[in-house]
Order: structure tokens, then C-alpha cells, then sequence
């Protein structure tokens, strides 16, 4: 005969502990379960609205009032009005330096540039008393130029170009005279005596070529009708061609050049205590 004990539970048996675990997961998330709500669904998770800004619409603006379209219309019209006015500027400037180191007028004083010789005396090739002449101030100058120069030495063409009318007139210290270039840098001069007493001028260039004073044209006019001819007994005389001839010329320094008046019988110029005019009292050729 069994004894009852034997079909009771063994209370000292050890349950598995894996199944009491997986027992216990079970009844706790149907615990919870049963308390869900749809509210909790999303608890623990991220908000999907959260952070989210709702914009704006869009704003139209109203159309740009018509008193604007007048307010461009003048900044165009000032726009033009400032360029049209810097370019007045510049041309205005641009004239003033033309003015200054370029171009210039000079009045004529004196008879020493008028001479019968000419074809034409009412040309323009000749110059008289009062005439205003205009110089080139960059040019060069040629054998039979009429060119203006300083008469005494220029420390400074600028202050020279801005002096006082008191150091411009004769005898000052920037008056200046217009005469032509006879002969350049090693030329040679010499005279020689005519039939009727005068002397002509002859030219031997540094090239050789020999010259008389009847080869100046311009603008093919023929100049002069017959060569310079210079009067010994005339007040400015032969000065320092005197005596020379062929074969003892006066040669131009370096750096100079040999100016005389047409009106040979009227004029100071090289020949006398003026001498040979070196290149930097240049104040420019006659145009």
C-alpha cells in the first residue's frame, strides 16, 4: 500500500529556471498589455511633429507703386549726366596738356623773319610784326624750319612756361625769337661773293651734300625765288662767316643748330654774338 505522500509534490524539486523566466516575461507583458491605450502607442518613441515649424505662405507683394519706375528713369539719367561730365573733364584736361607741353602761339616781334625774297609775300611763309605763329613744342627740328627758341639759357622749361609777361618781353629772361635753322649739328658754312657784292650762303651736310638756301619748299612752294643773299655792309653783317669759304667753314657745334633771320640785312641771329643755339633753348617749330 502506497503511502499518499508519495503523489505530492515534491516541494524541495528545483523548478527550471529558464521556463519560470520565460512564464514570468509572459504574464508581465500581458499585465501591460491589458493597460494600453492608442494614446500609448507612441510612448518611448520620437514625435514625429516635434521640432516641426509650420511656414508661412508665401506673402505676394503688391505691385511697386508708379513713382518708382520715375525714381530709376533719374538714376539712368544721372548715370549718363556723370559720364558726359568726367568726359568733359578728361577732354578739357587733355587740352590743357596739349595746350601746355605741346602746342602753343607765339606773337611775332619784329622784321627780321620778313624778307622780299618770297614768291608769294602774302603767304603764309612769311612772317611779320604782330603775326601769331603756332608751334609744335615736340618737333624736331629740320634744316628750313622757321623755329622759336629762348635767347638766353632755360634752367627750367616749366617755370619758363609759366613766367611773367615782364621776363618774356625783349631783353628778359625768357624772351624768346624766331628765326630759321640754316644748318644742323656738323654742318659746314661758308660764303660766297656774288656780282653785285652780296654774299650767298652755301651748306656741306655732315653727309656731304652740298646746299644752298634756294632748296627750301614747303607744301611745294618754292620758298624763295633765289638763294638768302647777305649783305656785308647791312648792320648785322657777315658776323662769324666772314672769311670763310670751301675750305675754312664754320662748323656747328654738337648739340646745336645754325639759326638766321630771312631779313638778312635785319637780324641778330648766329651769325653775330647769338652763335650756334643749342637744341634745349628749344621752344618748338613753326607749323
Amino acid at each position: 500500500m502506497q503511502n499518499n505522500e508519495d503523489f505530492l509534490p515534491d516541494n524541495n524539486s528545483e523548478s527550471d529556471p529558464e521556463e519560470d523566466v520565460s512564464c514570468e516575461e509572459e504574464i508581465s507583458h500581458s499585465e501591460e498589455d491589458k493597460y494600453l491605450t492608442d494614446e500609448d502607442v507612441f510612448v518611448g518613441e520620437d514625435d514625429p511633429d516635434e521640432g516641426f515649424v509650420e511656414e508661412e505662405p508665401a506673402r505676394i507683394e503688391p505691385d511697386a507703386p508708379k513713382g518708382d519706375v520715375t525714381v530709376t528713369s533719374r538714376g539712368v539719367w544721372s548715370k549718363a549726366f556723370d559720364i558726359i561730365l568726367w568726359v568733359l573733364v578728361a577732354v578739357l584736361a587733355v587740352a590743357v596738356v596739349l595746350r601746355t607741353f605741346v602746342f602753343g602761339k607765339i606773337t611775332v616781334s619784329g622784321d627780321s623773319m620778313t624778307n622780299s625774297y618770297y614768291v608769294n609775300v602774302d603767304s603764309e611763309l612769311t612772317f611779320h610784326d604782330k603775326d601769331i605763329v603756332r608751334v609744335n613744342k615736340t618737333a624736331k627740328p629740320k634744316r628750313g624750319d622757321v623755329v622759336v627758341f629762348y635767347k638766353n639759357h632755360v634752367d627750367s622749361k616749366f617755370s619758363a612756361m609759366f613766367a611773367s609777361g615782364k621776363d618774356t618781353i625783349s631783353g628778359g629772361k625768357y624772351e624768346k625769337l624766331i628765326k630759321r635753322v640754316v644748318a644742323l649739328e656738323g654742318d659746314k658754312l661758308w660764303v660766297e661773293r656774288q656780282p653785285d657784292g652780296r654774299y650767298a650762303l652755301s651748306i656741306m651736310t655732315a653727309d656731304g651734300e652740298t646746299l644752298c638756301e634756294d632748296y627750301y619748299v614747303r607744301n611745294g612752294e618754292t620758298l624763295v625765288a633765289e638763294a638768302f643773299l647777305i649783305d656785308d655792309s647791312a648792320s648785322s653783317g657777315l658776323g662769324c662767316l666772314k672769311d670763310t669759304s670751301i675750305d675754312n667753314c664754320y662748323i656747328v657745334a654738337e648739340g646745336c643748330f645754325f639759326a638766321m633771320g630771312d631779313n638778312r640785312g635785319n637780324s641778330a641771329d648766329s651769325r653775330g654774338t647769338l652763335g650756334a643755339v643749342p637744341l634745349d633753348q628749344m621752344y618748338g617749330v613753326v607749323f
